[in-house]
């Protein structure tokens, strides 16, 4: 779907008031399905989910509390670098994900950082594949996959300030629910994403980024009222996905709480930057 399609169907569901904003703020992203594969079947440097990563030779395995995190995924970037939305990111490279192995952090305390790493090696040519540190748990060791990869449209969460200032009544926010669920490929239930709007379980991420990055601990009704949250509110949309990853247990055994995804977040000024370094994390499920 384009935007033009997006305004036309907006157009049947009664939302033509709002098409144009609405189309205005869809965004591009890049999704993936995942195969099962082996460390053999799949080359040093390449786009992969699970298994062992690949880091430089100099590269000290990230730990959290001093226990091994887990290796989640790696995205080679010259994989999608064909594609529109990824104009965003650089056009080589891999960046790889890590997080960690028993999941006690869902990124709503600013405590949690450092329990989740991002890193950006600009030349696949100095990776090297490497075992992971016997402390790691078998929880916490996925299995190894391949990625297949398709752009689609994204329009955003109806739990969003983007939406929530569109002003919508209940029977025109149903409308656009079912149309953003209808957006979707049905990819075996699975959304994986790179990019573009998430599909969220608990409400708008873009906000507790924005305010947990700030310091400010979001794990109940509090932070509503704390001194900075309104001067914090209009940067909440600055924040970009840049990996949603589902429970795929199937192929990588791989479950985030009970059947959820977890989210990497970075700033707009961090991704223009390159500064990987500075993402934050989310784990949300029902």
């Amino acid at each position: 779907m384009n935007k033009e399609e997006l305004k036309t169907k907006l157009d049947e569901i009664g939302l033509t008031h709002v098409s144009e904003k609405i189309a205005s703020l869809a965004k591009m992203s890049i999704r993936f399905s995942t195969s099962q594969s082996t460390e053999e079947e799949i080359p040093v440097g390449a786009s992969k989910v699970g298994g062992y990563p690949d880091l430089p030779s100099n590269h000290i395995y990230p730990t959290w509390k001093n226990e091994p995190l887990s290796f989640l995924a790696q995205i080679n970037l010259a994989d999608i670098s064909n594609f529109d939305a990824a104009s965003k990111l650089p056009s080589s490279g891999v960046v790889s994900f890590f997080y960690s192995a028993s999941q006690e952090t869902w990124g709503f305390d600013p405590k949690d950082k450092g329990s989740w790493q991002v890193y950006y090696f600009l030349d696949p040519k100095d990776l090297l594949r490497v075992g992971t540190p016997k402390e790691l748990s078998d929880e916490g060791l996925y299995s190894p996959c391949l990625l297949s990869f398709f752009e689609e449209l994204t329009i955003p969460p109806w739990e969003s300030i983007l939406i929530e200032e569109l002003g919508l009544n209940r029977e025109e926010m149903s409308s656009y629910i079912n149309l953003a669920e209808s957006i979707t490929s049905d990819v075996g239930g699975l959304v994986n994403r790179i990019l573009g709007y998430p599909e969220q379980i608990q409400g708008d991420m873009q906000i507790e980024c924005q305010m947990v990055s700030n310091g400010i601990y979001y794990g109940d009704a509090k932070a509503h009222k704390h001194p900075r949250y309104k001067e914090l509110i209009p940067g909440s949309t600055d924040w970009e996905l840049l990996l949603q990853l589902d429970s795929e247990e199937d192929n990588a055994k791989m479950m985030w709480g009970d059947v959820g995804r977890v989210y990497f977040w970075i700033h707009q000024e961090a991704l223009e930057k390159r500064d990987f370094g500075k993402v934050w994390f989310q784990l949300q499920c029902s």
